[in-house]
């Protein structure tokens, strides 16, 4: 299926920018997703310890995310086809399309919210959603109604859910606080 091809296609971009890493100075090594990683030795095991780079354009991330959220729908549209084929139920499919495919044009949406109240709700939305797509995916993987090639294609989506609703998390909370803390100095 697809979404292995999409998976792989990340990792092979992530070890091609791993291997062109600038130096920032020090030990640190940026990447080109704005990470900046650095290596130490620690008895005989490797070290990394990782740091936001502070001149990473939040364009740049949000535009990243939007591609990443796209993506995981085609991948959860392929999939949801290819359930089809096994003739699982329909409101099980219909579900987890619907879930799936709408994490990322919530986010979107979020992305042109009118004010920071509305994306906050915005973001709501899109964890909910991504929360929604992982218990979807729990529920196929857990019934064990799936032969081995569509079990096969289930794990790198529940992973990929996993981070995704992790990522939503963060941001959400990040934002809720900063606009709690923005009330109150205007207070």
């Amino acid at each position: 299926m697809p979404f292995r091809i999409l998976l792989q296609e990340r990792h092979q971009q992530r070890l091609a920018h791993g291997s062109r890493h600038k130096e920032a100075g020090g030990r640190f090594r940026e990447g080109a997703s704005g990470v900046q990683v650095e290596v130490r030795k620690f008895g005989n095991a490797k070290v990394r310890k990782f740091k936001t780079n502070k001149n990473m354009d939040n364009r740049e991330f949000k535009l990243s995310l939007e591609k990443r959220t796209k993506a995981f729908a085609i991948a959860i549209v392929q999939f949801c086809i290819y359930l089809r084929k096994l003739n699982l139920p329909e409101a099980l499919i219909n579900q987890l399309l619907k879930a799936g495919t709408a994490i990322g044009s919530n986010y979107r949406e979020a992305n042109r919210a009118e004010s920071k109240k509305d994306f906050i709700h915005k973001i709501g939305i899109v964890e909910k959603e991504a929360s929604e797509t992982e218990f979807w995916l729990e529920v196929i993987d857990e019934s064990r109604i799936l032969d081995k090639t569509a079990s096969e294609e289930l794990t790198p989506l529940l992973k990929e859910s996993k981070e995704l609703l992790a990522l939503f998390t963060s941001i959400s909370k990040n934002s809720k606080r900063k606009e709690e803390v923005r009330e109150f100095e205007s207070a």
